[in-house]
């Protein structure tokens, strides 16, 4: 009798031994999953924080913030000349456009195939002309 419990003893102690090494490896996966998530975030924080500050140091700030104010114009300007130049600010051109998308997403919605093939064309054409 003496022996079977210290059989059982013995059993027992390898099984919590395997449980206890079972239950470390979870809690170190963990511990390692809320390290990757919270060094994840403090990266993002870190970029975050240095791209909304200015690329050359204090003195010259003046210098870059009109530069970028320069660039953002020309790009208007360009975008302007470019949307006048290709029929974009026809009001009635855009309406036709948003007009084709609408019957298109209706279409798709239904599982139906549009009925005027000339209105995929035009909505090609939109989508180039806005690329």
């Amino acid at each position: 009798m003496y022996s079977l419990l210290c059989l059982s003893m013995e059993k027992n102690k390898h099984l919590v031994i395997h449980v206890k090494i079972f239950l470390f490896s979870v809690t170190i996966q963990n511990v390692q999953k809320q390290s990757q998530q919270l060094w994840r975030y403090q990266r993002f924080l870190l970029v975050l924080e240095y791209s909304a500050k200015p690329p050359l140091p204090p003195p010259f700030n003046p210098i870059y913030y009109l530069f970028s104010g320069i660039r953002y114009l020309i790009k208007r300007i360009n975008s302007s000349w470019r949307r006048r130049r290709d029929g974009m600010l026809d009001n009635t051109s855009i309406n036709n456009h948003f007009l084709c998308l609408d019957f298109i997403v209706a279409c798709e919605s239904l599982s139906m195939e549009p009925l005027d093939r000339n209105e995929n064309n035009s909505q090609d054409e939109f989508k180039s002309k806005n690329d």
